[in-house]
């Protein structure tokens, strides 16, 4: 027996004093939560309009793998300060 959970998120019990380290893991999980909802949303409702369209256009592709490298890589928004373009492109 198995189970695949995608992306599991677990909070943690109210706690009277958190430390700096635990409030900016729960900020930024909040931040995540918040702001990057609409990959999953689209992925969930309608992948195939999402599909159909990256498949139509080489740029659309290059611009959806592109944004998902920068917000994903620890690369302060450039995914070229962590790989090269042509990685970028292969991908």
């Amino acid at each position: 027996m198995a189970i695949h959970l995608n992306l599991p998120v677990g909070r943690p019990a109210p706690e009277p004093e958190l430390t700096a380290d635990e409030q900016a893991i729960l900020a930024r999980t909040a931040r995540v939560l918040n702001d990057e909802r609409g990959y999953s949303a689209q992925q969930t409702t309608r992948p195939q309009a999402l599909g159909l369209g990256l498949a139509d256009s080489p740029v659309g592709q290059m611009a959806w793998i592109v944004e998902k490298f920068a917000a994903w890589m620890d690369c302060g928004g450039d995914p070229e300060n962590v790989v090269q373009r042509d990685e970028l492109l292969d991908t």
